[in-house]
């Protein structure tokens, strides 16, 4: 018997998750948003500020592609979390990585790591990262403690 297809279904018959293509076109919305921000700081003469939207920019449209990445098999980065970064909305999205390279995460992981990793702790995380930037887009962050947080927001919950 063949098997039919339902929308939002992948082959073996999973829900994807009604969610997904709105998550991506939310984060896709976010990286726009960053870009016209960078333009309007690059226009005025604020080069950090352009600098700092621009890697944000590419942080939330790389994201859209990482949630189904197995993330034991990206390169792994580790060091001293200094300080956490915050978006425009005043939400954590990001932090430093032994006070130079920054690390981006979606907004959906933001309660998950706040809890299991602090300033001046150790961190270890998995994620990609984009070319000319020194940015990595983690997928996983693995704190001092052990605690594993792993990107898997938009796959089913069922």
């Amino acid at each position: 018997m063949d098997r039919v297809l339902v929308k939002g279904q992948v082959a073996d018959g999973r829900d994807m998750g009604h969610g997904l293509h709105s998550q991506d076109a939310e984060r896709h919305e976010q990286a726009a948003k960053h870009h016209k921000l960078a333009a309007e700081c690059e226009n005025s003469g604020d080069e950090k500020g352009a600098e700092v939207h621009a890697r944000t920019a590419r942080g939330h449209a790389v994201h859209t592609t990482m949630h189904w990445i197995d993330p034991a098999s990206l390169p792994e980065a580790s060091g001293t979390l200094t300080k956490f970064l915050y978006n425009v909305q005043g939400e954590v999205e990001g932090f430093l990585l032994d006070g130079q390279r920054q690390v981006h995460f979606p907004p959906h992981m933001t309660a998950e790591l706040l809890k299991a990793v602090k300033v001046g702790e150790k961190v270890t995380v998995h994620g990609v990262k984009p070319r000319d930037v020194d940015l990595l887009v983690g997928v996983s962050v693995t704190a001092a403690n052990g605690t594993l947080i792993v990107d898997h927001e938009t796959r089913s919950k069922s």
